[in-house]
């Protein structure tokens, strides 16, 4: 019984038969009922047996064209002949082609139920959308119940038509839609450093669209073991993120031998992203990368990683406040120098900024530019409070409850609150502090020249002093610590002067027109007073015996916070510079016509220098030349930096009131100079493709993550990058001897990428160290398209971290396992 009306249609001709009562449809016959839709060359009606017939027809050279395309709700399948009970919703289908999930299914001889259950005869499983696909499973029986599974007898792994002796007894490919909780197939093989191995075997928990979790862990028959737990979370139009801690012990060679090893590792990264929309005038973020100075040396294979000689990590806070006059942002952040072996946490980092205010400015007498009128002040408050700690301390707890024993397990990361009460006193790892500072300042122009006088004044408060005296009969310093509310006050006064000065040189040569140069000098004058004159009561004295009989006043800071103290010295001082800008106008030829064209030569030449009258010596500041420009659209970038110093200094590297003049020809010593250059080329990018292939999470990924994904629309890139240090110095001989020298650091760098073709990509990254005369670390990458499956080629041929990886693997998540693998890592060296 038909409850719902039918529609047709067809190109070519309908033709009804009143007496079997039917209708065929020719040529792109189209059939409508409620959510089905049937398109094909050939369709038959038949509505005494509610039936409907469809086959493909063939063309004039006898192939077959326009396939039945039957569509019902959200599920399509293309044949080469079907038969369809519209009442029983049950059918029969020839050469079945579907997609099921991130599968396609092939079929001789299908069956389709009333529930929409497909039973399949002699079918293909692959994730391959070609309709002679590059690989399959061979399957003798196959039941696919829409959305949720796909349960499959014997199947065959048959690659390029040709078997493979892979057999499976039985195969289940999950079709639910969205996250899908399962077990995460571990990899297998043997690594001479570690022993026989599974990697990276454990369990995924889909657990919702908005949140995952996935445990994995490897171990090794030798004793090493590796845990990672990682979450991905998402709130459409409000945030986004991933977290994962890693915990590894990695034992080399065997207990009791000289070069047996334990390493214990742990690594925490928390990355929180919101979308600036979900709450205007507030925002939070999250970046955490904090963990042990080993973990990446040890377990990554990452070039990245390894390349790491820091970890930093923040989580801020911010809102704008009183109508966005003023904005408020708390940060936690924690930095750690894996080189010197410190950590730096700030708990917490706290600013309160008022934007600028000009109570003058309404006033009705005077012009808008009255100097009065541009008068104004803004308001910051800092609170910061820092702990400076040895990741020794921080991470390593102590075997012996007796300190005097220095007894350290070094392969312990436990913490132990215990040996903190004990054996660490926080304060001397601790700074703290309030720092406010209210500047005042207005402009006004006369003869084209700005003037900016300024005043500004800045408060430190801090919850301790300190009380220096020297115990001659120990020949020891002694501290005292005086706890309190103190508060430091601090002001300064001047003026900033700059104006703007401009040549034009016309130049009338064929291409070149003319030369614009812009000159901009700057000076400004600075008053403070001797803030560590003994009436402020911020600095404090003390005696000390000489070598030589006598006796020395050495000063020192009472306040040793954050913010640091007061500064020291009067202060009635000048600081001058001058920038250049020079830029070309040249005839440019575009599309057969030439046309003006402006090009920048340098974009910047400044020198810069201050002279302190008020100082008791060393009045002349070194002068600082900055050269920096940029050629081709930035393609080319080149920065200069040299300081001259018009002083010598003494074979401690300090400077001294003696002038370079008095004992060489030259007017100023240089000091130090800092050269780079770097270059970074691509050709243009394809034109932009777009696909609805992949779901909104998937391409999602692919906008928030793009390094994790070839990009083949950029055909080549090629960076370049050259660095020069010099610093002129006194060295310290073998034979003890000090020698003024010129120390030279130099090294090389350079990258690219390139497609050999559509579907080959070649990648490296390597540079020379001229200092050390040695190969930097050198990276080879390899990525081959192979449609339903890719290829990565990972190698690096030098150095402590010499490694290779070859993967063969179908990109289809749901088949990740399904891969040809081999690897050697640099522990396996």
């Amino acid at each position: 019984m038909i409850k719902s009306k039918v529609s047709y249609s067809a190109v070519d001709s309908i033709i009804y038969d009143m007496q079997k009562e039917q209708i065929r449809l020719y040529g792109k016959a189209e059939v409508k009922y409620e959510d089905i839709n049937l398109q094909s060359g050939y369709i038959l009606i038949n509505w005494t047996k509610n039936l409907i017939f469809a086959k493909a027809l063939e063309d004039s050279t006898g192939k077959l064209t326009n396939f039945p395309v039957f569509v019902e709700g959200d599920t399509k399948y293309e044949s080469k002949e079907m038969a369809y009970n519209y009442e029983t919703k049950e059918g029969n289908i020839k050469e079945l082609f579907t997609q099921e999930g991130e599968g396609y299914i092939h079929g001789k001889k299908v069956y389709k139920s009333d529930e929409d259950h497909l039973f399949v005869k002699n079918g293909k499983y692959t994730t391959c959308a070609n309709k002679d696909p590059h690989f399959h499973f061979n399957i003798s029986k196959l039941k696919v119940v829409p959305d949720q599974i796909v349960a499959a007898g014997l199947s065959n792994l048959v690659v390029e038509d040709v078997p493979t002796p892979l057999m499976l007894p039985f195969g289940i490919f999950p079709l639910k839609k969205g996250r899908k909780s399962g077990i995460l197939i571990p990899e297998y093989g043997e690594s001479p450093g570690f022993g026989f191995f599974l990697k990276n075997g454990g369990y995924y928990f889909g657990i919702s669209e908005h949140f995952d979790l996935a445990i994995r862990g490897d171990i090794y028959s030798r004793g090493s073991w590796r845990l990672n737990a990682a979450s991905n979370y998402v709130k459409r139009y409000k945030y986004r993120g991933n977290f994962s801690v890693n915990y590894a012990t990695n034992k080399i060679g065997y207990a009791g031998d000289s070069d047996f090893s334990l390493n214990k590792d742990f690594l925490i990264r928390w990355n929180h992203k919101q979308d600036p929309k979900a709450r205007p005038g507030s925002i939070f973020n999250a970046n955490v990368n904090f963990g042990t100075k080993s973990y990446h040396f040890n377990n990554s294979t990452n070039a990245n990683d390894f390349l790491q000689s820091n970890m930093q990590s923040s989580i801020s806070y911010s809102k704008q406040l009183l109508n966005k006059r003023a904005n408020l942002s708390i940060n936690l952040r924690h930095a750690q120098n894996n080189g010197s072996n410190n950590v730096n946490f700030s708990l917490p980092d706290l600013a309160f900024n008022v934007s600028r205010v000009q109570p003058f400015k309404k006033i009705g007498l005077g012009n808008s530019k009255s100097w009065y009128k541009k008068l104004g002040f803004n308001y910051t408050l800092n609170i910061k409070n820092d702990i400076n700690i040895a990741d020794t301390i921080l991470y390593k707890k102590l075997m012996e409850r007796d300190l005097l024993s220095n007894t350290i397990d070094p392969n312990t990361l436990v913490l132990n609150p215990n040996y903190y009460d004990d054996a660490i006193e926080w304060g001397r790892y601790m700074q703290n502090g309030i720092k406010q500072s209210i500047p005042f300042n207005t402009s006004f122009n006369k003869f084209h020249i700005n003037f900016s006088p300024y005043t500004r004044y800045t408060q430190r408060i801090y919850f301790n002093e300190y009380e220096e005296s020297w115990d001659a009969a120990n020949d020891v310093l002694m501290v005292d610590t005086m706890s309190g509310l103190y508060m430091i006050h601090e002001y300064s006064a001047g003026i900033n002067v700059n104006t703007r000065l401009y040549g034009h040189l016309p130049i009338n040569a064929k291409r070149l027109k003319a030369l614009w140069h812009v000159v901009t000098p700057r000076a400004s004058i600075q008053f403070k007073p001797d803030f560590s004159n003994e009436n402020w009561g911020y600095y404090g004295y003390y005696e000390k015996a000489d070598n030589i009989g006598g006796v020395d006043s050495i000063k020192y800071s009472k306040f040793k916070g954050i913010y640091g103290n007061a500064s020291q010295g009067r202060q009635s001082k000048l600081n001058f510079s001058l920038d250049n800008f020079l830029e070309a106008k040249i005839m440019a030829k575009k599309d057969s016509v030439f046309e003006e064209k402006k090009i920048k030569i340098f974009e910047n030449i400044s020198l810069a220098s201050a002279y302190n009258w008020a100082a008791d010596s060393l009045h002349i500041d070194p002068l600082n030349l900055n050269v920096r420009t940029s050629l081709f659209k930035n393609k080319l970038n080149f920065n200069l930096r040299g300081v001259y110093d018009p002083y010598c200094i003494d074979s401690n590297n300090v400077r001294k009131n003696e002038f370079y003049t008095e004992n060489s020809a030259g007017l100023l010593r240089f000091s130090s100079l800092n050269f780079s250059f770097n270059a970074n080329f691509a050709s243009p990018r394809n034109k932009k493709k777009t696909s609805d292939l992949g779901s909104e999470a998937e391409n999602q990924m692919v906008h928030y993550y793009p390094e994790l994904f070839v990009d083949f629309d950029v055909p080549w890139r090629f960076g370049f990058r050259y660095n020069l240090n010099m610093n002129n110095q006194y060295i310290q001989r073998s034979n003890g001897v000090k020698v003024d020298s010129t120390l030279i650091t130099q090294n090389l760098g350079f990258n690219f990428d390139v497609n050999i073709t559509p579907k080959w990509k070649i990648a490296a990254t390597s540079g020379y160290d001229f200092t050390n005369k040695e190969i930097a670390y050198t990276t080879f990458d390899i990525y081959r398209d192979l449609h339903c499956w890719e290829l990565k080629i990972q190698w690096v041929p030098l150095g402590t971290r010499k490694s290779y990886s070859f993967a063969l693997s179908v990109k289809a998540p749901i088949l990740q396992d399904l891969k040809l693998q081999k690897r050697r890592n640099w522990f396996d060296y």
